[in-house]
């Protein structure tokens, strides 16, 4: 028979927040262009119909195309810097921990008779489910599950293993 190991070791994983800032990255000089050509043609459409144009028509014309443009820019310029600084801010090393003893996140370690709940919640507004657990005096230590190198139903297999079924994950705000 195999050896059983002492603990499920959850490291940091940057790969979802470098490909967060490539995807941001990619997108600006797209939008770049997007500026160039709505500026191209309201140049040409006034250019060819001047007589059409009224001063408020041109520069509704001109306001709305390139103004909806260079939002769209500056969005992804936005997108790019945030993503950048959350990678940044990204620690390295040991995210989590479970064993025999209890449970580690982000420096917070519990004895499983501290820890009253262990849940994933779904993300909102683009972002990742996050593992939360919480410890009898309300204290909640969480991480986002992007973030690390493992699944929640690998968590959740170590939560039942090494707590002896005493506890679980709670992955149901997932819809799975």
């Amino acid at each position: 028979m195999g050896l059983v190991p002492e603990q499920l070791l959850v490291g940091f994983d940057p790969s979802t927040a470098q490909a967060r800032v490539a995807m941001a990255r990619s997108r600006i000089p797209m939008r770049v262009v997007w500026v160039i050509f709505a500026a191209l043609i309201s140049g040409v459409l006034y250019y060819l119909r001047k007589e059409m144009f009224t001063p408020l028509f041109a520069g509704l014309l001109f306001g709305l195309s390139i103004g909806i443009s260079l939002l769209m820019l500056l969005q992804s310029i936005f997108a790019w810097i945030g993503a950048k600084k959350y990678l940044a801010k990204l620690p390295q090393g040991i995210a989590a921990a479970v064993d025999r003893q209890g449970v580690w996140v982000r420096g917070t370690g519990m004895a499983w008779a501290d820890v009253t709940a262990l849940r994933v919640t779904r993300g909102n507004f683009g972002r990742a489910p996050t593992f939360q657990v919480t410890r009898i005096d309300g204290q909640v230590a969480s991480l986002q599950l992007d973030d690390v190198d493992v699944m929640a139903g690998t968590i959740d297999a170590a939560v039942r293993a090494y707590s002896a079924g005493a506890h679980y994950v709670d992955t149901t705000s997932l819809g799975h």
